[in-house]
């Protein structure tokens, strides 16, 4: 069962759902996670860039809470290491050239290119 037909259920499927184990920490429970040191590092290792510290606290702060409500008694995830990027990205500015090419290539749109230039947008945004 997904969680969309438990929502279109009625509300008691939907808590069955919730108490399900999740999927995504390889079907543990959250005693078992909260008790897997090693596992949990090599989520961590394994998360690209800047997720990896995001990825740490999906892990720790939910035990932790457990922790504080009595569900779990204890916890090893404390302490897991997030390595840091050695160099940060540099951003490169297009130039006018490069500006003048992509609003060519996006025809009607291409407006747009100059309008987000002069606002100051980035190409990730």
């Amino acid at each position: 069962m997904d969680l969309d037909s438990a929502r279109q259920g009625n509300p008691s499927r939907l808590h069955e759902h919730s108490q399900q184990r999740p999927c995504g920490a390889g079907a543990k429970t959250l005693a078992q996670v909260a008790s897997d040191r090693e596992g949990a590092q090599r989520l961590i290792d394994g998360a690209l860039g800047s997720y990896a510290k995001r990825v740490r606290i999906l892990l720790v702060s939910p035990c932790n809470e457990a922790l504080k409500a009595g569900r779990i008694t204890s916890h090893r995830l404390r302490g897991l290491r997030v390595e840091e990027p050695s160099a940060r990205a540099e951003f490169v500015f297009a130039d006018r050239s490069q500006l003048e090419i992509m609003a060519t290539e996006l025809g009607g749109v291409g407006l747009l290119v100059w309008a987000g230039r002069l606002a100051g947008l980035r190409i990730a945004r």
